[in-house]
């Protein structure tokens, strides 16, 4: 094997004997000729790794394939830093070991980021639902965005950018000098992975093509009320981390002229955090409306984290001394100092607005 290729493709791999071979077939199958392929075994208890041997010994770009033993699970954030430090491509391309790439995904966006000196390029995607073959494309664009945090400006503008880790060819040593990394033992690792991309992307291109499928199935698609009581104190336990790291973060950029834009998409997401653990953290799904509300709002867990997401490192005096985005900052510095009965009331209707 001639290294270093020019691609390095990473796949992390745990209990997915029923699609691996779908999704490796596309990835060894690309119109692209210099990738070097990264599998990395996360110790699943199936036939996924035996699987993808057999795939490797027959296939003629077996050669190029590197299997990485975790020698335990670690989860999908630690496999993915596991391909940042591990890949020897001078682009990095990560996709999941259930969905499936075009045969010319990785030639689309290599000829853009080679071609533009960017720091990633990303393709559209097609959502697929298995059990009931529904498909939803994202929308996508044709658009170039250069110029400090011109990701946070665009996302502030209204346009959907895709948080995910996968369908992005990343230039690698523009991850490593950035140290972009994710949460090593998260169950979602893209969130804050995702928010170090945004403070650091000086420029990106968005293409409108769908490259990437990415199929819901019986083990991603979010059914909260399948959760057992330990996976939803784990989950919210996991966004309470990971909002405490944004906001920390967020403090060394008190006097960039750009705060007030970092502190409003921070505030957001915070915002989204309290949403989605209100969802999470249901009891009595068979009661009438009243008894769920009540019910949801005794529930000590979103209580704490809650009052956590809604709390932020901002003052009334530096936000009206903002230049930007000071009407909707103050809103969310606002919520932050109402009683948490209506904190909960407040976010109950925004669920019921986006349903």
């Amino acid at each position: 094997m001639n290294l270093p290729c020019k691609v390095t493709l990473a796949m992390p791999v745990y209990n997915v004997e029923k699609y691996i071979e779908r999704a490796l077939l596309s990835a060894l199958n690309q119109t692209f000729e210099s990738i070097e392929y990264l599998v990395i075994d996360d110790k699943g208890q199936d036939e996924s790794m035996n699987i993808v041997r057999r795939i490797v010994t027959k296939h003629p770009r077996g050669k190029y394939v590197r299997i990485i033993d975790h020698g335990e699970n670690r989860g999908t954030g630690a496999t993915k830093n596991t391909a940042i430090k591990e890949a020897k491509g001078k682009y990095l391309y990560f996709m999941d070991s259930d969905d499936e790439i075009i045969p010319n995904c990785i030639a689309l966006l290599y000829d853009k980021i080679h071609n533009t000196d960017l720091d990633w390029v990303m393709g559209a995607y097609s959502e697929i639902t298995f059990s009931t073959n529904k498909i939803i494309n994202s929308i996508g664009e044709n658009r170039q965005l250069r110029g400090k945090y011109c990701l946070v400006e665009h996302i502030l503008k209204g346009h959907f950018v895709s948080i995910a880790t996968w369908n992005k060819l990343y230039e690698l040593d523009f991850l490593r000098k950035n140290k972009i990394k994710c949460v090593s033992n998260h169950l979602n690792e893209d969130a804050w992975f995702f928010f170090q991309l945004m403070l650091m992307t000086r420029k990106c291109i968005l293409i409108p093509e769908i490259t990437y499928y990415y199929y819901k199935t019986e083990s991603s698609i979010t059914d909260f009320r399948s959760y057992t009581e330990e996976k939803k104190q784990r989950i919210t336990s996991q966004y309470i981390e990971i909002d405490l790291l944004k906001k920390n973060l967020l403090n060394q950029y008190t006097f960039d002229k750009s705060y007030p834009l970092l502190l409003c998409v921070t505030m957001r997401e915070s915002f989204r955090y309290a949403y989605e653990v209100s969802c999470l953290n249901v009891s009595g799904e068979n009661m009438n409306m009243f008894s769920k509300f009540y019910m949801r709002y005794k529930n000590n867990s979103s209580r704490i984290a809650v009052r956590q997401f809604m709390s932020y490192p901002v003052s009334i005096g530096q936000i009206f001394k903002m230049p930007r985005k000071r009407i909707e900052i103050f809103l969310y510095w606002l919520i932050s100092f109402i009683p948490y009965f209506f904190q909960y009331v407040f976010i109950v209707i925004v669920r019921f607005i986006r349903k």
